[in-house]
């Protein structure tokens, strides 16, 4: 009997051919093929019905992966059409009603979403795997614009031919800047910066770190300092006298809210970049042309 197949798609599936013969060698094809299609989906599609507040729902995603490697988008949802509403904060309910996180236990393989809306909601999860990219399009050091607070900023200097702001140890300089977070950002996701940074000593430790102030377009002051995140990155160890470091200094949380509010495409981050509590004796070097946005 027949047992000839065809290669089809650029997923390279093996497809058997019409009239191919039945049984085991069948079977495993087509399970193949399913699983090959399965592994190589990056998103996962959720539905529940009347989740209660106070409730919580998990979802079996299966990705194995960190929370932080995931990007969650929720939705109102028609039951009777199926059409949805992302939930944003200036929708009702608001994302803000939600409580979504890695569920215990099971932190790599589920998602757990908690309603706290005040009533039972229809909602729908999307789940995308982003392998640790780009919180949904920040951009380079490119047009990344550090600025230098009266009194406070650091000493400027050269080195290498390359500009270099200099934090003293224990001190109180500070850089500022204003990130502008994309329109296509996805809410949920976390948002980082990373920052190079070297030191002359072969010893001790160094860190950078922010505060972190949402300015959320349409409805805060430019001013406004109630929503803010302290970032939780850790010292780095001297090695070698002048050796490139990179550190990532986390502008949100790991759900992408700055207390608790989830930010969205639009607003503003006001990021004030400080020395942190550390053991070198030496200044930091600070290289502003090489910021990242992630």
């Amino acid at each position: 009997m027949p047992t000839l197949d065809t290669v089809v798609s650029r997923l390279e599936l093996v497809h058997p051919d019409l009239g191919h013969d039945g049984g085991g060698g069948l079977h495993t094809k087509v399970r193949n093929g399913w699983r090959k299609i399965g592994d190589h989906m990056n998103s996962r599609y959720f539905e529940t019905d009347a989740l209660a507040d106070t409730a919580s729902q998990d979802y079996d995603h299966n990705f194995k992966t960190a929370f932080s490697d995931l990007q969650p988008l929720l939705y109102s949802r028609v039951v009777g059409t199926g059409e949805l509403t992302l939930l944003t904060g200036a929708t009702s309910p608001s994302i803000n009603d939600f409580t979504i996180e890695a569920t215990p236990g099971n932190l790599t393989t589920q998602m757990r979403v908690t309603n706290n809306s005040g009533g039972a909601e229809d909602i729908s999860l999307i789940i995308i795997q982003n392998g640790g990219g780009s919180a949904g399009g920040g951009g380079g050091g490119a047009g990344f614009t550090w600025n230098e607070p009266d009194g406070d900023a650091p000493v400027k200097s050269e080195e290498n031919g390359e500009l270099v702001y200099l934090f003293e140890p224990g001190s109180a300089n500070r850089l500022v800047a204003t990130v502008k977070v994309p329109e296509s950002h996805l809410a949920g996701s976390a948002i980082n910066i990373k920052a190079a940074l070297y030191s002359p000593s072969t010893s001790n430790t160094i860190l950078l770190g922010a505060v972190s102030t949402l300015i959320r377009k349409d409805t805060d002051a430019i001013s406004s300092t109630t929503n803010q995140h302290t970032s939780t990155n850790t010292a780095l160890t001297n090695t070698v006298a002048d050796q490139y470091r990179e550190t990532t200094i986390d502008l949100t949380d790991g759900s992408g809210q700055i207390n608790g509010v989830t930010v969205l495409g639009g607003s503003l981050i006001r990021v004030e970049l400080s020395r942190g509590t550390d053991t070198d004796t030496d200044d930091i070097r600070f290289l502003p042309s090489a910021t990242e946005v992630s």
